[in-house]
C-alpha cells in the first residue's frame, strides 16, 4: 500500500519519540522483534564486518529471512541497541535499514474489510502520556498514511467481518457497533462503572439479535440502544450504581499472577508497588480484609475527576482492537461476548494497577500513571497468547 487514505486517532500526527529521553526503551522486553526479507537483504550490502557484526544478532530459522527475528540478550534487550538504549542500526545507516517492526512501533496499522486505519501502542510510555490525559473526547478521522521514505504503509493486522456475522451488511455492522460502544464509554454523564455495565447490556443485547440471525435488526437495535440512554431510560439504574467497581478480584489477580512470571522488571515492580498500596501481604496474592471497600475508597480519592484516563484507554482499546470484533484473536471461534469479557479484564486491571500505584505514591502521579499502563501494555498486549488464553 502506498500512501494511502486512513482512519486514525487525531492524536496520531502528535506523536513524537522522545528518544533517548525514554525512561523504558521499546526494545527490551523479550519482544520477538521480526526481520522482513527486504530488510535482511539490506544488511548484506553492508561492509563484511558489519555485515558479520549484525547478523550475529540476528537468528534465521531453516535460513529463511521472512523468519528471522533479533536475538534478544540475558537481560531481555536487543542485542543491536547501545549503551545509551538507543539502536545502533538507526544510528549508523538510518531508518530505511530497520525492519519493518521497528520502524513503524509505536504506530500500526490494520486492514478492516479492505479499508485501513492506523493507530498508536499505549506500550510506549510517550503515548500513553499523549493519550490518556487528554480531556477531550477520543475521535477518528482522515489522513494520509506512510511508514517509510518510499511511502509505503505497513500493516500487521486484518479483520474479516464476515468471521463475526454472515449478514451481508456485515461491514455496516462493524462500524456501528464500534461506533456505539465507543460513545457509551464517552458518556460522561455516568461514572466508568456505570459506562461499562452499560456496554455489557448493549454487547449482551446484539448478541442475541446475532444468535438469532436478525441480521436486519442489529444496527436498528444500536441506535436504539443509545437513543433510549438519551432519553433518560437508563437514568433511574445509574443512580443505584456507586462511583467504584465491582472487582472480578479471583480472575484479574490470577491473570497478573500469569503476567509476572514474564520476569519484566519494570511490570513486576510496578505490580508489587500497586499490591503493596492495596495492603497484600508481600509475596501474597490474597486480598486483605476490606478490600473492595478500600479499593473504592481509594479510587474515588484519587481518580472520582479522572475518569477521562481510564475512558481514553478503554476508548483507544475499543477502537484500535476492533471492537467488539477482534483482529488479534486468533480463534477458529470468536464471539463478541468473548472479546466484552477481555475488554472487562483490561478495565479491571488497569483500574487496580492505577489506584494501587496512587496508594503506594500517597497521592496521583501522572509519570507514575503513564507507567504503569505503558508497563501493562508492555506485557499484555504485545503477548501472541491474549486474554483469550490467559488464565
Amino acid at each position: 500500500m502506498i500512501g494511502e487514505k486512513a482512519r486514525q486517532p487525531g492524536y496520531y500526527k502528535q506523536f513524537k519519540c522522545t528518544e533517548d529521553k525514554c525512561r523504558s526503551n521499546c526494545c527490551q522486553h523479550n519482544w520477538e522483534i521480526r526481520i522482513d526479507k527486504e530488510t535482511y537483504d539490506n544488511f548484506s550490502k553492508l561492509g563484511k564486518p558489519e555485515q558479520e557484526r549484525i547478523c550475529e544478532c540476528i537468528k534465521v530459522t531453516n535460513e529463511n529471512p521472512f523468519a528471522a527475528s533479533i536475538i534478544m540478550n540475558e537481560n531481555g534487550k536487543c542485542s543491536l541497541l547501545e549503551p545509551n538504549g538507543l539502536c545502533s542500526i538507526h544510528k549508523n545507516y538510518g531508518p530505511d535499514y530497520l525492519s519493518n517492526t521497528c520502524r513503524i512501533y509505536p504506530r500500526y496499522a490494520c486492514v478492516v474489510d479492505g479499508k485501513l486505519e492506523a493507530y498508536l501502542s499505549l506500550s510506549c510510555e510517550a503515548v500513553a502520556e499523549l493519550v490518556l490525559f487528554q480531556k477531550e473526547p477520543v475521535k477518528l478521522e482522515n489522513a494520509i498514511l506512510a511508514h517509510d521514505s518510499k511511502g509505503r504503509v505497513i500493516y500487521s493486522h486484518m479483520l474479516e467481518t464476515s468471521k463475526y456475522t454472515s449478514a451481508a451488511n456485515a461491514v455496516e455492522i462493524f462500524y456501528k457497533l464500534r461506533e456505539v460502544s465507543a460513545a457509551i464509554i464517552q458518556l460522561k454523564q455516568f461514572n466508568m462503572r456505570f459506562r461499562m455495565l452499560l456496554l455489557c447490556m448493549f454487547i449482551q443485547e446484539i448478541e442475541q439479535h446475532i444468535t438469532a440471525k436478525q441480521d436486519s435488526s442489529i444496527v436498528r437495535s444500536a441506535d436504539s440502544f443509545l437513543q433510549r440512554i438519551e432519553a433518560g431510560s437508563f437514568d433511574e439504574l445509574a443512580g443505584d450504581i456507586p462511583n467504584g467497581a465491582d472487582l472480578n478480584t479471583d480472575i484479574i489477580l490470577s491473570i497478573l499472577k500469569e503476567m509476572s512470571e514474564k520476569k519484566d522488571e519494570q511490570f513486576v515492580a510496578c505490580l508489587n508497588n500497586a499490591m503493596a498500596g492495596h495492603g497484600f501481604a508481600p509475596g501474597s496474592w490474597t486480598p486483605p480484609t476490606n478490600f473492595p471497600e478500600n479499593f473504592n475508597e481509594f479510587r474515588k480519592q484519587y481518580f472520582s475527576d479522572k475518569e477521562y484516563i481510564i475512558e481514553n484507554y478503554i476508548t483507544n482499546s475499543i477502537l484500535s482492537e476492533g471492537f467488539p470484533f477482534n483482529y488479534q484473536s486468533n480463534k477458529n471461534e470468536v464471539s463478541i461476548m468473548m472479546n466484552l469479557a477481555g475488554l472487562l479484564a483490561k478495565y479491571d486491571m488497569v483500574e487496580f494497577l492505577l489506584v494501587g500505584t496512587c496508594r503506594y505514591n500517597n497521592g496521583f502521579d501522572k509519570q507514575a500513571v503513564a507507567d504503569c499502563v505503558s508497563y501493562f501494555c508492555k506485557v499484555y498486549e504485545h503477548n501472541l497468547k491474549g486474554y483469550l488464553n490467559y488464565g
